[in-house]
């Protein structure tokens, strides 16, 4: 693991006020992000985190993140269009994981069952893993379109969402649950692709967004100071 991502995750764990009414360890088993295109392949996501009331109205929560997917296939596609110069054939998955910080406000209190909004940031390393399996040009076509190589590319980003959340959660005292939605912003995520210009102009629709909506599952285990 890079000491980058585990430097920033340690930098905000060791700035939490020392003072606090409640303490939990959180896991989340349901989540979805949404923030690739037609690939489907790792918007969903698990993760574990802890979590840290301070005073009676605020808790900080921080967390690690890892996308799976539910399709075996990972989103295996055929480009076929008669009016474009080229098809090919190619599959392309999205792996990431990410380590989040979010901050939250209860209407109610956060030692008693309460809604909650939250702001957040998190450092999601992505990587573009793209295979060509085959290509074939239109002989229709009269000018020749750029070549376009198989094999494996593979590119390596970092992304910084910006994240606004509603959620509910019970109170941190023994096993709670924890459910959220909302909405993220990724500064220059729409631009992240494979990185081959002759690749990325026929695959305008896929890869990431940089608005994405999140819904998330929680179940943790609390204890009052």
């Amino acid at each position: 693991m890079k000491r980058q991502p585990v430097f920033f995750f340690f930098l905000l764990l060791f700035s939490i006020p020392i003072f606090s009414n409640g303490q939990a360890i959180r896991v989340n088993y349901v989540g979805y992000s949404g923030y690739q295109k037609s690939v489907s392949t790792s918007n969903y996501f698990y993760g574990f985190g802890y979590e840290h009331n301070i005073g009676s109205k605020i808790a900080l929560q921080f967390e690690y993140n890892k996308g799976y997917s539910l399709d075996e296939n990972y989103g295996y596609y055929y480009y076929d269009n008669i009016n474009s110069p080229v098809n090919f054939e190619y599959n392309l998955e999205i792996p990431w994981y990410e380590f989040a910080y979010q901050s939250k406000y209860f209407f109610s209190g956060n030692d008693e069952k309460s809604f909650y909004i939250s702001s957040g940031i998190s450092m999601r390393m992505a990587k573009y893993n793209m295979e060509i399996y085959s290509v074939s040009y239109n002989p229709q076509n009269v000018t020749a379109p750029p070549p376009i190589p198989t094999g494996l590319i593979i590119k390596s980003y970092n992304l910084f969402p910006i994240s606004l959340k509603v959620g509910w959660r019970n109170t941190i005292d023994g096993w709670f649950g924890d459910y959220n939605f909302g909405i993220s912003f990724i500064p220059g995520a729409n631009n992240r692709k494979s990185g081959n210009p002759n690749i990325d102009q026929y695959l305008k629709d896929e890869g990431l967004k940089n608005i994405s909506f999140n819904i998330g599952l929680t179940f943790g285990f609390g204890w009052v100071d």
